[in-house]
């Protein structure tokens, strides 16, 4: 069996595939009209299709598209990533560093941060000394990283500075200069901001919407079907700008009922979409 995710189509091996009559099935699918599949011009895209026995899908329109160009074979099942930051979730995870630091104290964490993200961190952070920040860089360059370190002025560490069982409640700002830890992060937040939203896309939102922390990202995340859902339920706020940023944050903080309504809307979110994984294995692999 050859299992394909998400928009990965490899052309060339789902011919070979199909050729030798391998059992082949897309999961976590997400179709959009604007692919070449739905074009006038798109048959030759089309026939490359053939080569799915299944097409698991995210959502009812993904479902629409492909029975639009004479695609049956298809279930809405959902996005296995959730079923992904649900076990991250559940895994026991303790840290005296962070426990610490995030102790007594409101905290927003900045999840894969580009320049963007990083530039309102610092706004917000100069002119709001009450609430501190560990901020997780999309990318891990040391000297950058350094000279961000500095325009915090003080109360700034990078990870790589902090020696274990170190007490960091005189912190203000932590900079995580290590990969593989931001799944862990957010559960110690109260507020997730999201980067990638002023440039290409949003990084994953789930790792945090798991948590129940209200989430914030910029105006660039309408291919993602949990970013469109997490707005709607009031889980998720588009800021635009750093004072919309700073006006949500201190919304949200200052008002608890919106705070919880907020964290309960993302936190149900992801168990009711939940659940994808068991379906495609016990249709697939459970004899």
């Amino acid at each position: 069996m050859a299992i394909f995710i998400k928009y990965e189509f490899w052309f060339n091996y789902l011919n070979r595939l199909k050729e030798q009559q391998i059992k082949t099935i897309l999961i976590s699918g997400i179709f959009r009209k604007s692919q070449h599949f739905f074009k006038f011009y798109g048959g030759w895209f089309r026939s490359r299709l053939k080569a799915f026995d299944h097409f698991y899908l995210q959502d009812e329109n993904s479902k629409v598209l492909l029975g639009s160009i004479g695609f049956r074979n298809t279930s809405v099942v959902g996005d296995t990533r959730l079923d992904r930051v649900q076990t991250v979730s559940e895994q026991e995870f303790s840290d005296i560093r962070l426990t610490t630091f995030s102790q007594d104290s409101k905290l927003i964490v900045i999840g894969s941060a580009w320049s963007q993200e990083m530039e309102f961190a610092i706004k917000f952070c100069l002119a709001d000394n009450s609430v501190k920040l560990i901020i997780a860089p999309h990318e891990i360059n040391l000297e950058e990283l350094e000279s961000v370190k500095k325009r915090f002025e003080d109360g700034c560490k990078l990870w790589s500075e902090v020696s274990d069982n170190q007490d960091l409640s005189d912190e203000r700002v932590l900079i995580i200069n290590q990969v593989g830890l931001l799944s862990k992060l957010y559960r110690f937040g109260d507020i997730a901001f999201i980067g990638g939203g002023f440039g290409k896309g949003i990084h994953n939102i789930l790792e945090a919407a798991v948590y129940g922390k209200p989430i914030l990202f910029g105006p660039n995340h309408t291919k993602f079907n949990e970013a469109s859902e997490l707005l709607k339920r009031g889980g998720a706020f588009e800021v635009s700008s750093f004072e919309e940023f700073k006006s949500k944050v201190n919304y949200l903080l200052t008002n608890f009922e919106a705070y919880k309504q907020a964290a309960f809307a993302a936190a149900a979110y992801v168990k009711e979409k939940s659940g994808a994984t068991n379906r495609i294995y016990a249709e697939n692999f459970k004899n």
